[in-house]
C-alpha cells in the first residue's frame, strides 16, 4: 500500500523499484485457526499476531544490526548483493540509523505516560493494537517539530473485514461514516478511499508535509491504486461457514436460539445472507450507559486526545473547508486535515482510478516479490475512570458500533478490546466471564466458540480484564436472567451465522 525506499535511500542509483519488506492489511487482518492437526485459514478474520512484541523486536534487532560490525556487515551483504561497495555501505547505514531514529520517536510518543500508567505497562498480546493511538502520534510526529503525546494504551481487537464496504460506520467507535459514492463512478467508494489512506499513514507510509497546505496537499508514498484494488477485493470477501470438521450443531438447539436471537439480539444485529455482498448495514452505533461498563477507554481516547498541530496550525479541517486547526488540535482533526491533504496530492491518479472503476478496468494490487513468558500489567483503575469522566464531563457520546454477526464464531476474542475469550463466555452474565485467560494459541474450541485458553507454550499471554481498557463487563442484554440451556440454544444459532 506504501513504499517507503522513496525517502530512504541505500544504494547509489535505486529506482523505485527496490524491492521492501513490509505489513500489508493481511498482517492484521487473516486468521488462521488449528483444530486436531488440521488448518482453517480465515481471510479477513482477526489475526493472533503479536504487533506489539513484533515492533519491540525489530526494532533492537535493526539497533544491534547498526551496532555491531560483523551484524552490519552479513546485513549489507544480503542487502546490497553485487552493489556491497564502500560507498553504498555508508548510505545503508545512514538509511538504517533513519529509520531507527523515526521508529524510536514514535515509541517515544506512544509510551508516554497519562496518569501514571505508560504503554509498556499495557501489553497488547497477541491479536490486538492501539491502532488510532499510533495513527495519531504518527500524524502528529509528521506536521510538528515538538508533537504532542498520546499514549497508545487502549489496544482492540482486530475488526472482521466482511462486509466492510457495505457498513455505513467503519471503526469500533462508528467514527468514520461511509461517503457516498459518485453514482457515474460506481462502485469507486471516496470514503473507503480517506479510510484506507489513513490507515496507511498511520502504519508505515512516507508523508512530505507542507505549511498550509493547498491544492497541491503533501507528497507521499500512498498508493491509489493499490488501495483501489484492495477495497474492491474486500467487497467479494464472504463471511466463513463454519466448518464441517467442528460437528453440526443440534437443529433442535439451532431453532429454539434462533427465537432467543429474534427476542434479544437482531434489533442491533440485524442477520443477512452470507452471499449478500450489497445491501446496505447499519452498523448501530451503541451508547454506552455508565452503569453498563463496557470499556471506554478506546472510545474516550479517540474524542479526547489531542496534540500540538505544528504545520497544519491555520490550516482548515478539510484544507479547502471546515474550520482551522487551533495551537493545539484534536488528533481526529489532524489526521483528517493529513489524509485530505494526502489525497489532493493524489488528484489525478484518483480521478484515473474512479473512472478505470467505472468501465471496469479495476487495478490490480501491486506485488513486489522478495529477491519467557508475557504476562500483563499490574492492575491500575485510575486512568480508565479519569479518562471516562473526563469523556463524559465534556458531553462525549461514548459508542461502539454492533455489526451482522455472520461469520462471528470465527472472530474470537469478543467485544472491542478481546477481553472475552468465547462466545459462550460472551452469553454469560458479566460477573461470571472469566477474570483472565491465557492467549495466543490457534487451537480452537468448537464447543464454546473461541480458541483454547488454558495455557501452553504458545498459549503464554496472559490476559487480565483488571488493567484499564481491558474490562469485560457490558453488552448484557438479557444474558444474565438465560438458563444454561437457553445459552447454549443461542450459541448453536450464532455458530450457523
Amino acid at each position: 500500500m506504501a513504499r517507503r525506499d522513496r525517502v530512504l535511500r541505500w544504494k547509489s542509483g535505486q529506482d523505485s523499484k527496490e524491492p521492501w519488506v513490509g505489513f500489508t492489511c493481511a498482517a492484521c487482518h487473516t486468521a488462521e485457526i488449528a483444530y486436531k492437526g488440521q488448518s482453517l485459514r480465515i481471510e479477513g478474520g482477526p489475526a493472533r499476531a503479536d504487533f506489539q512484541g513484533f515492533i519491540e523486536a525489530l526494532e533492537r534487532a535493526v539497533i544491534e544490526t547498526s551496532r555491531q560490525a560483523a551484524k552490519f556487515q552479513r546485513f549489507a551483504a544480503k542487502v546490497l548483493q553485487s552493489e556491497n561497495t564502500p560507498g553504498n555501505q555508508a548510505r545503508l547505514r545512514a538509511a538504517l540509523n533513519q529509520w531507527i531514529k523515526f521508529e524510536m520517536g514514535l515509541e517515544r510518543l506512544d509510551c508516554a505516560e497519562l496518569h501514571g500508567v505508560a504503554c509498556r505497562d499495557i501489553r497488547y498480546g497477541y491479536g490486538r493494537l492501539d491502532a488510532f493511538g499510533h495513527i495519531f502520534n504518527k500524524v502528529a510526529d509528521i506536521v510538528s517539530a515538538h508533537p504532542t503525546a498520546n499514549p497508545a494504551n487502549a489496544p482492540v481487537r482486530y475488526p472482521v473485514l466482511w462486509n466492510v464496504p457495505q457498513e455505513n460506520f467503519t471503526q469500533w467507535n462508528a467514527s468514520v461514516p461511509k461517503q457516498s459514492t459518485l453514482t457515474l463512478v460506481e462502485p469507486f467508494d471516496f470514503g473507503a478511499l480517506a479510510r484506507n489512506t489513513g490507515e496507511v499513514v498511520g502504519v508505515f507510509g512516507d508523508i512530505e508535509p507542507v505549511t498550509h497546505p493547498d491544492l497541491s496537499g503533501f507528497n507521499s508514498s500512498v498508493q491509489i491504486a493499490t488501495l483501489v484494488a484492495y477495497e474492491l477485493m474486500l467487497g467479494q470477501l464472504e463471511p466463513p461457514s463454519w466448518p464441517d470438521a467442528f460437528g453440526t450443531p443440534d437443529p433442535a438447539a439451532v431453532a429454539e436460539g434462533q427465537k432467543l436471537y429474534r427476542d434479544h439480539c437482531v434489533a442491533c444485529h440485524a442477520v443477512f445472507s452470507q452471499n449478500d455482498l450489497s445491501t446496505p448495514i447499519d452498523v448501530k452505533p451503541q451508547p454506552v450507559p455508565s452503569d453498563e461498563w463496557t470499556d471506554p477507554l478506546m472510545a474516550c481516547n479517540a474524542a479526547l486526545d489531542t496534540a500540538a498541530s505544528g504545520l497544519l496550525q491555520g490550516t482548515k479541517q478539510f484544507i479547502l473547508s471546515g474550520k482551522p486547526l487551533k495551537r493545539v488540535a484534536a488528533s481526529v482533526e489532524m489526521l483528517f486535515a493529513t489524509v485530505t491533504a494526502v489525497l489532493l496530492n493524489k488528484k489525478v491518479e484518483i480521478a484515473e482510478d474512479a473512472i478505470g472503476s467505472w468501465i471496469g478496468a479495476v487495478p490490480q494490487p501491486i506485488v513486489i516479490p522478495p529477491k519467557h513468558l508475557l504476562v500483563g500489567a499490574v492492575r491500575n483503575e485510575r486512568l480508565a475512570n479519569l479518562r471516562e469522566l473526563a469523556c463524559r464531563s465534556k458531553g462525549v457520546q461514548i459508542v461502539y458500533k454492533a455489526r451482522p454477526l455472520d461469520g462471528v464464531w470465527a472472530a474470537a476474542p469478543y467485544l472491542h478490546n478481546g477481553s472475552v475469550p468465547t462466545l459462550y463466555d460472551l452469553l454469560r452474565a458479566p460477573k461470571d466471564r472469566p477474570k483472565s485467560f491465557w492467549i495466543g494459541t490457534r487451537e480452537y474450541n468448537p464447543e464454546n466458540a473461541g480458541y483454547v485458553t488454558t495455557r501452553s507454550a504458545d498459549n503464554n499471554f496472559l490476559f487480565q480484564t483488571s488493567i484499564p481498557g481491558n474490562s469485560n463487563q457490558g453488552h448484557d442484554f438479557g444474558a444474565s436472567k438465560f438458563t444454561e440451556e437457553q445459552r447454549r440454544a443461542l450459541l448453536a444459532y450464532l455458530k450457523t451465522l
